[in-house]
């Protein structure tokens, strides 16, 4: 395509648009091979942070899952402690209580080996109902504090794990945006490589077009330019043979008027006329445009060995 351009610009007889075509051609190939290497880069670049991306926020989500499960398991022991020192507390405040029961039943029995008239069985019960009622008690308050440490524990728990799963989604919606980001950014470099590419293209392609407009139709050549080589050759031949005419008609005096010149003067020594020399000059000179002819008709791939002898 960029060889039919400069065809065409040649044809026209417009070297400059040739000279663009041919340079907005390299440029194409150029942004071409810029488009891929930044496409290649971008491409890989998304997936490198894309992965790194992913396993910084699946470390932080790691930590962040350690961390509540430490504070899990503090709560747990503190609750624990909490509960073992409240059971152990009322067992000794219980076991306390029924040893000064013992104590207790054995002073109502010594006070009735001195008084007959002491009533000990009733003094007893009375003893053992005060101990049961305060051992009720003891069994009360460490029923409501073991309560209270489980209601205490859940809440603990249910707040730790709020804290975490809130935690989580922070992370995630962080990472969702980053993601987004990335993406956008990622086409958005893409779209401007390939507009680039794009753009540059299209100056090409308006070359192009301009070189094939400015392209003169074959049926419309003028008499100056041949539509073919052979035309050419012809018309260059009827030229040189009119001015091989002339030159010899012309008397000897007339020939050989003019500055002398060594090299002339030999070229005069010889036995061709100068028709003849003539003849051969217009020979000459119809191959070599011949040769340029073609060159130039079919110049679409490989440099030129054109060359003057």
């Amino acid at each position: 395509m960029a060889w039919q351009g400069i065809r065409d610009a040649l044809a026209s007889g417009d070297l400059s648009l040739a000279a663009k075509i041919l340079w907005q051609a390299l440029k194409v190939e150029w942004q071409r091979g810029i488009y891929q290497i930044e496409s290649l880069w971008y491409s890989f670049k998304y997936t490198i942070v894309n992965v790194a991306s992913q396993a910084f926020y699946k470390v932080t989500k790691v930590l962040v899952d350690a961390w509540h499960g430490l504070r899990i398991l503090w709560v747990q022991t503190t609750t624990f402690l909490s509960d073992a020192w409240t059971t152990m507390t009322a067992g000794l405040q219980s076991t306390f209580r029924s040893a000064q029961l013992k104590v207790e039943e054995g002073m109502h029995h010594l006070i009735g080996l001195f008084d007959k008239d002491y009533n000990v069985d009733m003094a007893i019960n009375i003893a053992r109902t005060n101990a049961n009622a305060d051992k009720a008690n003891i069994t009360r308050q460490r029923d409501a504090a073991l309560s209270e440490n489980k209601q205490q524990y859940d809440s603990d728990l249910a707040r730790i794990e709020h804290e975490r799963q809130t935690q989580q989604n922070l992370i995630d919606q962080e990472q969702a945006v980053g993601n987004k980001n990335r993406q956008t950014q990622y086409e958005k470099q893409m779209a401007t490589a390939l507009d680039d590419l794009e753009k540059t293209r299209a100056e090409y392609q308006q070359l192009l077009q301009q070189a094939a407009q400015n392209k003169p139709a074959e049926g419309n050549q003028s008499g100056d330019q041949p539509s073919s080589p052979n035309n050419l050759i012809d018309t260059l031949k009827k030229k040189l043979a009119e001015l091989g005419g002339q030159i010899g008609s012309l008397s000897p005096n007339q020939q050989s008027r003019g500055t002398f010149n060594s090299a002339a003067l030999q070229g005069l020594m010889t036995n061709q006329s100068i028709a003849q020399r003539t003849a051969a000059a217009s020979e000459d000179t119809a191959r070599y445009v011949k040769k340029l002819y073609n060159e130039v008709q079919n110049g679409g791939g490989g440099s030129s060995s054109l060359s003057f002898s």
